[in-house]
């Protein structure tokens, strides 16, 4: 179900327009107009978490596979102010960075205040698994409704 939102969402996000900019020039107004359907069907999803995955797969093109393994201080700030993804390059085997765009980098501060919330003794992952008393099917619910809003 995860993956039918986030197909349905990595085609509603031009590569163009993957920053979310709040402005509309006239040039970009329908790429606009996707970033606010995007927004708009985020809200769906019940979980902050489930929103973080989507937007991760959705923004960075990532297998989820590499999205479930990021490590929790995955964002960072490089020396030009611009946040980055730091996620470990399979094939290469080694450490590497992405530039990601201010919406992802918001909703990974999002993120880190929920984990703080939810795991106050602290965990190494961004996306850790709920605990095994708490695992309800709420995701797959949340994706469906998601994937159904858009459109796929």
């Amino acid at each position: 179900m995860v993956w039918q939102a986030c197909r349905a969402a990595r085609r509603s996000i031009a590569p163009s327009s993957r920053g979310l900019s709040t402005g509309c020039p006239s040039s970009s107004r329908a790429r606009c107009s996707r970033s606010g359907s995007i927004r708009r069907n985020l809200v769906l999803l019940d979980d902050e978490q489930h929103r973080t995955v989507v937007l991760l797969l959705a923004f960075t093109g990532f297998r989820v596979s590499s999205v479930v393994t990021l490590a929790r201080d995955a964002r960072e700030f490089g020396p030009d102010g611009h946040p980055y993804l730091r996620y470990f390059n399979i094939k290469a085997k080694r450490q590497a960075m992405l530039p990601i765009a201010p919406a992802l980098s918001k909703q990974l501060e999002r993120q880190e205040e929920l984990l703080i919330e939810r795991y106050p003794q602290g965990t190494e992952w961004l996306l850790p698994s709920p605990p095994p008393g708490r695992r309800d099917g709420k995701a797959a619910r949340s994706t469906s409704r998601l994937a159904r809003s858009m459109g796929s």
